[in-house]
C-alpha cells in the first residue's frame, strides 16, 4: 500500500521526525516490517525526504540499537554520530541508533535490520558508532549474501530464519565491528563457516547441492571446505542433516496420506525411500510415518522477545 506523507510520519514517529522536500502531496512511501526475535528486517521505498533521528528528543523509547543499510536505488547524505554519511547502493552502513542521525535522501530503495546493542555484544564505548563497507569488497558480498538470505527466510520460511540470523550478525559483528582476529599482515580473519552455513541453509532444496558446487560458487577449496565443516562429520553429513532436520518440520505439518512421506523426503532431495526412512530414523529416532501421526509438533518455535522500540512499529507497517 502506498503510504501519504502524513501515515508515513506516524509510521516512522518511534525513529525519526522526518520532512518532505517539495511538495507533500506528491510525497510516497511503502514499507514492510518482519519480526524475527528481537531483530527487525525491513524493507522501504520513498521519495526525498529529510530524517532526523535524536535519541533525546524521542522519549520513552530505547534507542540502543544499530540500524544495518543497504541501499538499492537512490542516496542519503547527511550525518551518523559526527562523521559525514553518504549512503547509496555501492555501499552497506551500520549506525549507531543511541546516537544522533540526521539524513536528506533522493528516491530510496532500502532494505534494512534493526538489531538491538545486546543482542550482537556492541559496545559504544569501544565499537564504532558509523562503519561503512563498499558492495563490492569481499566483506560487502559477504555481507550482502548473508543479508540477502536472513531477508529471504524471515520473509518466507521462518524455518531458515534462526541459522541465518546467525550467520548474519556473526558476519556483521566480524567485518563491521571490532569483533574479529587479524592476521599478521594486519588484515580481518574471515570465519568462512557462517557464510557457508547459510549458503547451504538457502540452497537445500537445490539438487545439484554438493561439495564440488560449493566450491565452485563461491571460490574456495576442497580443503577449506572439509575443514570448515570436519566437526560437523564433513559437508556432506552437514547438508543431509539439515535436509532430513527440513523433512522433520515438513511432515510434522503434513496431514496423514497417501505418497505424503515419498512427496516431503523428495522435495529435500531424497529419492531412495530406503536409504531416506534409515537416516531418519538414526536421526530421530522415529520413522517418518511416525511424524504424520503425532498430535502436536516436536520443532521448538523461533523463541525472542519483541524488541520495545518497534513492536507497535512493525505491526503499524503491516509486518
Amino acid at each position: 500500500m502506498t503510504l501519504t506523507f502524513d501515515q508515513w510520519r506516524a509510521i516512522t514517529r518511534v525513529f525519526y521526525d522526518v520532512t518532505p522536500l517539495g511538495d507533500p502531496d506528491r510525497f510516497a512511501a511503502e514499507v514492510t516490517a518482519r519480526l524475527h526475535g528481537r531483530i527487525i528486517c525491513t524493507e522501504a521505498r520513498f521519495t526525498r525526504q529529510e530524517f532526523r533521528h535524536d535519541p533525546g528528543l524521542i522519549k520513552g523509547v530505547d534507542h540502543n540499537f544499530l540500524l544495518y543499510e543497504r541501499y538499492f536505488a537512490g542516496w542519503g547524505r547527511g550525518l551518523a554520530a559526527e562523521d559525514p554519511a553518504h549512503i547509496d547502493r555501492a555501499s552497506i552502513h551500520l549506525i549507531d541508533m543511541s546516537r544522533r542521525y540526521r539524513s536528506i535522501t533522493s528516491d530510496v530503495v532500502t532494505a534494512g535490520v534493526c538489531i538491538p546493542h545486546d543482542v550482537i555484544g556492541y559496545d559504544p564505548s569501544r565499537d564504532p558508532a558509523y562503519r561503512v563497507v563498499p558492495v563490492a569488497s569481499p566483506q560487502g558480498r559477504m555481507l550482502d549474501l548473508a543479508h540477502a538470505n536472513f531477508r529471504f527466510a524471515v520473509a518466507r520460511n521462518q524455518a531458515d530464519a534462526e541459522e541465518l540470523a546467525t550467520a548474519f550478525l556473526a558476519l556483521v559483528r566480524m567485518l563491521m565491528l571490532n569483533g574479529s582476529d587479524t592476521r599478521s599482515d594486519g588484515q580481518p580473519e574471515i570465519d568462512r563457516r557462517p557464510l557457508l552455513r547459510a549458503y547451504i541453509a538457502r540452497n537445500l532444496a537445490n539438487p545439484d547441492l554438493s561439495a564440488d558446487h560449493i566450491c565452485r560458487e563461491l571460490g574456495i577449496s576442497r580443503t577449506v571446505l572439509y575443514r570448515v565443516f570436519q566437526e560437523d562429520g564433513g559437508v556432506v553429513r552437514f547438508i543431509t542433516d539439515r535436509r532430513l532436520d527440513r523433512c522433520f518440520a515438513a511432515l510434522m505439518a503434513t496431514t496423514a496420506g497417501r505418497g505424503a512421506v515419498r512427496r516431503v523426503a523428495e522435495r529435500w532431495g531424497f529419492h531412495h525411500a530406503g536409504n531416506f526412512h534409515r537416516s531418519f530414523r538414526d536421526r530421530f529416532g522415529m520413522s517418518p510415518s511416525d511424524c504424520l501421526e503425532q498430535d502436536s509438533p516436536r520443532v521448538s518455535p523461533i523463541h525472542g522477545g519483541i524488541y520495545h522500540p518497534i513492536h507497535e512499529w512493525v505491526r503499524d507497517a503491516g509486518s
